[in-house]
């Protein structure tokens, strides 16, 4: 799970005017008993007393790199490998950003020096009225084709939407990948999709409102870049529309308050197949009248045109 750790400060002025104790956490503890013990996980709270001051300035929680497998946060049991770094937890590689791009730079980072870590986890604004967004929910199971003609008319749609709007950019397959547009280099989180439909981590587990949308003028190019870089994945042949659908509403629905408007534009290279409201293409047949298999599809169209205040566009696919 995502483990905090926070320094509890006293206000003495005698020779233990420093941090007095260490708090550890974890946001995704069980909150059941049988939840606990089905996990076979030993769980706890750690409290270290008196504990020394930390020798360096506290570091934002968004400069630590993550595993985008188990999510997991880079620490000095991770191991470098050219333009890669492995997770410690799950064994999985992952793109190195530059800000552990060389040993030298390496050296410098209080994360990777076995030591404690303060880290500063910013919250969002409750104040804070984002301006209408717009979500591109794109379909990775393609072929080249479609996935290049999905691309040229992302990039020209940019070119249509108010620069003071918010944009975010998802896809999906048998997972769901959601970009970080705020960084230069494309990076995505993955949640894998089960044959259920359940999703490893809830939406807003793993990404804020402010992470998942970005405004458009400030980000065109990181935007771009993001475009750019999806790629097909020929050898999965799983749609998990669905889900990757219901999900949003229940991200979108949770942040209400924070947005004004929304738009999810999707685009989509064949039959939803796994997850929620998976279809059979083997009920289909040219002799047969197209008769809806779920109605699940139109239930979250009405519930979305509820939730975001937003019409359909010709456009949307």
């Amino acid at each position: 799970g995502d483990v905090y750790k926070r320094q509890v400060s006293t206000q003495s002025t005698g020779d233990f005017a420093q941090p007095s104790m260490e708090l550890s956490w974890s946001s995704l503890c069980p909150q059941e008993h049988e939840l606990k013990e089905a996990t076979s996980l030993p769980l706890g709270l750690t409290l270290t007393p008196l504990a020394r001051s930390l020798q360096h300035a506290p570091i934002s929680l968004d400069l630590l790199a993550r595993c985008e497998k188990c999510f997991g946060y880079i620490s000095s049991a991770a191991q470098f490998d050219r333009r890669r770094w492995r997770c410690p937890i799950c064994a999985q590689y992952n793109a190195t950003p530059s800000r552990y791009a060389t040993p030298v730079l390496r050296r410098e980072l209080p994360e990777l020096a076995g030591t404690c870590v303060e880290l500063e986890i910013e919250g969002e604004p409750e104040s804070k009225q984002l301006q209408p967004l717009t979500i591109l929910v794109v379909d990775v199971t393609g072929d080249g084709e479609y996935l290049e003609m999905v691309k040229a008319g992302l990039l020209a749609a940019l070119d249509g939407i108010p620069p003071s709007q918010f944009v975010g950019l998802v896809t999906y397959s048998d997972s769901i990948g959601v970009y970080d547009l705020r960084s230069q280099t494309p990076h995505v989180r993955h949640i894998a999709i089960s044959e259920d439909g359940q999703l490893a981590v809830e939406l807003d587990q793993l990404v804020s409102l402010e992470s998942i949308a970005v405004e458009l003028e400030p980000h065109n190019a990181n935007i771009c870049h993001a475009i750019d870089s999806l790629c097909v994945r020929p050898e999965v042949d799983k749609r998990g529309f669905g889900t990757t659908l219901e999900a949003l509403l229940d991200f979108f629905g949770e942040h209400a308050q924070l947005v004004s408007s929304a738009r999810l534009t999707c685009f989509i290279s064949g039959l939803p197949n796994h997850g929620v409201a998976g279809l059979s293409e083997s009920l289909y047949s040219a002799d047969k009248s197209l008769e809806p298999q779920s109605s699940f599809y139109h239930q979250q169209g009405e519930r979305a045109a509820c939730l975001l205040y937003t019409s359909p566009s010709p456009r949307d696919s």
